[in-house]
C-alpha cells in the first residue's frame, strides 16, 4: 500500500514538472535578444506565470582606454527601459538590482537567469526567492567583465506563483 502510494505522488510530482517545465524561463535562439521591456503572462493548470524580459548591456574597457585628455570615462547608466551597467574596466564590477513584489495571496517563486554574450560577466546572488504573501525582496545582479567590448544579452525575470495555497508545497520543489 505504501509503494502505491509513493508511485502515484511520483507520478503527480513527474505530471507537474511537465506541464510546468514549457513555462519556466522562455527560450531564445542565441543573437535574439529583446530590445525593449516585454512582460507575458501564462499559466497551466497549477500555477501562474509572470515574465518578465529585459535588455542589458555593459562597455567594458581595458584600463588605457579609460583615461584619455586627463578624464576618465568610467560610467554608471540609469536607463529605465533596460540593464544598462555603465562603462567599467576590466576586473571591476558593478551590481544592479531587481525589486520584485508578491502581490499573490500565496506564497510565489521568484528567480531570475542572464542570457547571451553577457551571461559570462554576470553572476546573480541569491537568483532566486520564495516570497511570502504581500512580501518585497530584491534580486541583485553583478556584472564583472574579463575582456573588453561592448555587450549585450537579456535578462529573464520569472515569478511563479500556485492557483491555490494546496500547490504551494509543489512550488518549492520547482
Amino acid at each position: 500500500m505504501k509503494t502505491c502510494r509513493l508511485f502515484i505522488l511520483a507520478a503527480f510530482l513527474g505530471l507537474i514538472f511537465i506541464l510546468a517545465f514549457p513555462y519556466i524561463g522562455p527560450e531564445h535562439p542565441e543573437g535574439e535578444y529583446t530590445e525593449s521591456i516585454i512582460s507575458e503572462y501564462k499559466e497551466d493548470i497549477f500555477f501562474r506565470y509572470s515574465i518578465t524580459r529585459f535588455p542589458i548591456r555593459v562597455e567594458a574597457m581595458n584600463t588605457d582606454e579609460l583615461v584619455t585628455n586627463d578624464s576618465v570615462k568610467i560610467g554608471v547608466a540609469g536607463q529605465v527601459n533596460e540593464m544598462h551597467f555603465g562603462r567599467i574596466p576590466i576586473g571591476a564590477s558593478t551590481t544592479k538590482i531587481l525589486e520584485i513584489n508578491n502581490n499573490e495571496k500565496t506564497w510565489a517563486k521568484a528567480f531570475a537567469e542572464i542570457k547571451g554574450p553577457m551571461n559570462s560577466f554576470t553572476v546573480g546572488i541569491d537568483t532566486e526567492k520564495m516570497l511570502a504573501p504581500g512580501e518585497k525582496s530584491e534580486i541583485k545582479i553583478k556584472c564583472e567583465p574579463t575582456k573588453s567590448g561592448n555587450y549585450t544579452g537579456e535578462a529573464v525575470m520569472t515569478i511563479i506563483s500556485p492557483k491555490s495555497g494546496f500547490f504551494e508545497q509543489l512550488l518549492r520543489l520547482m
